[in-house]
């Protein structure tokens, strides 16, 4: 079973009384603006595949056969990268954003030089390619319209190379009738000894987030992958067995190309679906966390929990196309609101006017300095000192988007134990 309800505030404006729901946070301003900082244009078709990298660049595939590479700071497309079908899926690579992997619908992943604009490596596939991402730790998963997943080691020297393969179905399901790859995120989670030695703190998960910081020497990282399908699911995979740990089920996600998120800073997924509801669900840190979970699982396997237990809301008239948490390297305080304060909003200023630290790893871009020369200032995010709370989703900020066409921000207000 499951909630469904309101998000936060119960007198918040609906979907029907304003093209988007603006949100503010008490003291910063507003955290969306209603007008758009930046519109790029390029594209001849639609476009159907984003990816952000760590220093503000962005990558776009669409269905005219190219990638095409923009920053905030520049309103003209810095670089096109043609393809000889649709492009369906793409990711920079989260460490090193002169890389980036593109998904075709000519069975093709490609590992592309931004910086230089070539193809480094190529990797034919059986099936059509429908979702993708690029883990920290090197791999690139790639998802197919079979439902099967499969992961590939690729390093600079010896290009794509096949690692092992998951199926993302239900059992008795034959793999001719399973569904398609719709999403795959990876998650990174990082805790430190202290985590472990009370791992069962609901607050003590987190993923590596810019925002928290934590000494090398204490930290124990995991890596696991979460897989949306068209049968209604949401799974999430670990990546030293690759078994299926959890399974997600409420959310309706038969048809389009939905991917579910994890939450940066607690144990939650968020998901959209196609009857106009936002789910949310909360799952286990003592499972994820366990410090002999490696024995267990290479001796006796593990058994997949299924979670129908969920929170939801109605967020749009219509289907939500995608739900997610915002990222707290995505707060930054307004230009509007920057200005009013008579100070400078670094997030908006051209990267050719100053130079940041030069010991600034977040700023050491290979690809600002192929494209530009120079490294781009400093973003002015809000510190996470304002969102402290018993409560992991007390004040977290959602958005949603809907085949309405609206951009709804929500932010949860309320200290109860629900959103």
């Amino acid at each position: 079973g499951g909630s469904k309800g309101s998000a936060g505030s119960t007198d918040s404006p609906s979907p029907k009384d304003s093209k988007a729901t603006m949100c503010s946070v008490e003291g910063h301003g507003g955290v969306v603006c209603e007008e758009p900082w930046r519109t790029f244009s390029g594209h001849t078709k639609d476009v159907v595949a984003l990816s952000w990298s760590k220093s503000q660049f962005l990558i776009s595939g669409g269905m005219d056969q190219t990638v095409r590479l923009w920053h905030v700071t520049k309103e003209s497309c810095l670089r096109t990268f043609h393809h000889t079908d649709v492009v369906t899926c793409l990711h920079f690579h989260p460490e090193d954003d002169s890389l980036f992997v593109s998904g075709s619908f000519d069975k093709k992943l490609r590992m592309w030089d931004a910086a230089k604009g070539e193809i480094l490596h190529w990797q034919g596939t059986e099936h059509l390619i429908t979702a993708l991402t690029l883990m920290e730790s090197g791999p690139v998963v790639a998802g197919f319209i079979n439902g099967q997943c499969i992961f590939y080691n690729y390093s600079r020297e010896d290009g794509f190379q096949f690692n092992t393969e998951i199926d993302c179905k239900n059992r008795g399901v034959s793999s001719r009738k399973a569904k398609k790859v719709s999403g795959i995120q990876a998650v990174r989670i990082v805790a430190t000894s202290q985590d472990t030695a009370n791992f069962s703190a609901r607050n003590s998960m987190f993923r590596k987030s810019p925002s928290v910081s934590s000494k090398k020497s204490a930290e124990i990282v995991r890596e696991y992958v979460l897989v949306t399908t068209n049968d209604s699911r949401v799974r999430l995979f670990e990546t030293d067995g690759y078994a299926c740990i959890y399974k997600f089920k409420g959310a309706t996600t038969n048809k389009l190309q939905i991917a579910a998120n994890a939450s940066s800073v607690s144990n939650h997924i968020i998901c959209a679906s196609e009857d106009k509801y936002v789910y949310l669900w909360e799952y286990d840190t003592d499972q994820l966390l366990g410090t002999h979970r490696s024995s267990v699982i290479s001796k006796i396997g593990v058994h997949t929990t299924k979670i129908s237990s969920y929170e939801a809301f109605a967020a749009h008239d219509d289907t939500v196309t995608a739900a997610l948490f915002l990222p707290y390297n995505g707060l930054s305080v307004s230009r509007g609101q920057a200005e009013k304060q008579g100070k400078q909003d670094k997030t908006y200023v051209d990267m050719k006017e100053e130079s940041p630290p030069e010991d600034d790893p977040v700023l050491a871009s290979p690809l600002k300095k192929s494209l530009f020369g120079k490294r781009a200032a400093k973003s002015n995010g809000l510190k996470e000192s304002w969102q402290q709370s018993d409560h992991p989703l007390y004040d977290a900020i959602l958005i949603t988007t809907g085949t309405d066409g609206h951009i709804h921000v929500f932010e949860n207000n309320s200290i109860s134990s629900t959103l």
